[in-house]
């Protein structure tokens, strides 16, 4: 079976050129929307950029744009100003509030010491290493209620998943900038470490033109495939992409494979370095 993000390439015969004909491959159907993610187009290198005059160049002067900073793009001297033409999102703490400020009302509500939860959701832990297969798809969400009820102390584990994350709001000056770059044609990709499909909002998936959900896929973040997934996604080049995430351990993997990567702590500063990269 081909790895994700590789292809398989099929030599047809040869063009009255010289140049063998080579297939591209099949269309791939990321999310319940039915979304086709074609392989892209290949890109220009900077050998074709001698052949190419300058004006007619697809990517600017030299085809390339150097990142010395994360989060933000870094013209050379000969670079045209260049927009990221794909933007990649995580759901909870960016697309909405705070996950953990909607644990920690449950929590009070229930009379339960959110330490309790912050204990054993920690690397090691029994817990935490179970949720990881919840959200690796391992481990369905109706098995992973009852061992959460235990942890918290409740005798009903009905829906409880969705009770603990349900109280997520989203964030309205997050779907006003992804609503925007959108309109102006950037492709927008959801990433994100599923603890079932209930817990995203349908306003939410309307924006994403394609979605790389953890418990789909089989891998969560911070594994580099599942950024690779989400940039095959996508359909652009990795240099392409913009990714948002409210956990810093989530970045250095985008930033590995030429991502840039923004750390989203405050709505307003992520909305304005949107603006900025995405030219809005």
């Amino acid at each position: 079976m081909t790895a994700w993000g590789e292809s398989s390439h099929a030599t047809g015969p040869s063009t009255g050129s010289g140049r063998v004909k080579t297939a591209r491959p099949a269309p791939i159907v990321l999310n319940s929307s039915a979304v086709a993610i074609r392989a892209p187009p290949r890109r220009v290198t900077e050998a074709d950029a001698l052949r190419v005059p300058a004006a007619m160049h697809p990517r600017g002067r030299t085809g390339r744009a150097r990142r010395s900073v994360p989060g933000r793009a870094t013209d050379g001297p000969y670079d045209a100003p260049m927009r990221p033409t794909a933007l990649l999102l995580d759901y909870a703490g960016v697309m909405t509030e705070d996950m953990w400020a909607s644990v920690g009302g449950f929590c009070v509500h229930h009379g339960i010491a959110p330490e309790r939860l912050a204990g054993a959701y920690r690397p090691g832990a029994d817990f935490y290493e179970l949720s990881v297969e919840l959200e690796c798809g391992r481990v369905s969400v109706e098995d992973f209620e009852p061992r959460l009820a235990a942890v918290l102390g409740l005798d009903d584990h009905t829906d409880l998943v969705q009770r603990l994350v349900g109280g997520l709001g989203v964030e309205p000056r997050m779907l006003e900038v992804v609503a925007a770059a959108r309109a102006a044609g950037v492709r927008t990709v959801l990433l994100s470490n599923s603890w079932g499909e209930a817990m995203y909002a349908p306003e939410v998936r309307a924006l994403c033109d394609a979605e790389v959900l953890s418990g789909r896929v089989g891998i969560r973040k911070p594994s580099p495939e599942i950024y690779a997934m989400a940039v095959e996604a996508a359909g652009v080049a990795a240099s392409d992409c913009v990714f948002v995430d409210d956990q810093e351990v989530n970045l250095p993997p985008a930033r590995a494979l030429g991502i840039t990567a923004v750390h989203h702590t405050d709505a307003d500063a992520t909305v304005a370095e949107l603006r900025r990269l995405l030219h809005l």
